[in-house]
């Protein structure tokens, strides 16, 4: 079942959660809608894990409780059951629908197919979902995101030299588009070391999300598993 996942932009850019922990509450947000919208349901966490490529129960609990910490969710785990599942409860505030004045970025739900996680893992995500959160498809001026590699590091809590490297990775999937801009004279000088040395504008790479390749990706990624 494919559908839109809304996540609040002040989660996405929220530089106390790591990636995975991003991507562990897309799923319970996903959860939320599977269930038909239960403010409180039922998960089978090792399903989870499993989707989630999540190494451990330890790992995945840490992870869980973190998100507590947070204020995302409501219900902590104490003890992970060994059958069946866990009760979720998530904060309501954090879904837009019930909170109108949220700003926030909607995907298909296609990002978080386990092909897609498994291709640009949990950071290739958590950027779509961040160059995601810059655009307006209804204004061309905002159809994309401009955002310095510097910025978006700070944001996430990761390095340049991340950012640069899952970049490559989301380009090579063809899940974002990424177009270089070089820099440009102003037509100023300015001295420098006892010589003028002409002043240059710096333009940001734009990111322009494919949302259809990547519905296109795990869609068929999901039809080689059934042949």
């Amino acid at each position: 079942m494919t559908f839109k996942i809304q996540i609040p932009t002040d989660i996405i850019r929220n530089d106390e959660i790591n990636a995975m922990e991003f991507v562990l509450l897309a799923k319970l947000i996903q959860a939320y809608y599977l269930s038909s919208k239960q403010e409180e349901f039922e998960l089978h966490h090792k399903n989870l894990i499993f989707l989630l490529n999540i190494g451990d129960n330890n790992t995945f609990k840490k992870s869980y409780n973190k998100l507590v910490k947070q204020g995302y969710i409501v219900t902590p785990i104490d003890k992970l059951p060994r059958k069946g599942g866990i009760n979720v409860k998530l904060n309501m505030n954090i879904i837009p629908e019930l909170n109108k004045k949220l700003p926030f970025a909607q995907l298909n739900s296609s990002v978080l197919d386990k092909s897609v996680i498994d291709a640009i893992g949990y950071i290739g995500i958590r950027l779509i979902y961040y160059y995601q959160s810059y655009i307006n498809r209804k204004d061309i001026a905002k159809n994309h995101c401009y955002a310095s590699e510097e910025t978006i590091a700070a944001h996430l809590g990761i390095t340049k030299r991340t950012v640069i490297e899952y970049n490559k990775k989301l380009k090579k999937n063809k899940m974002v588009k990424i177009t270089g801009h070089e820099l440009m004279e102003t037509g100023e000088y300015k001295r420098k070391k006892d010589k003028e040395v002409i002043v240059f504008n710096k333009y940001n790479n734009h990111y322009f999300v494919k949302e259809d390749r990547i519905i296109d990706f795990a869609s068929k990624k999901q039809g080689l598993l059934t042949v």
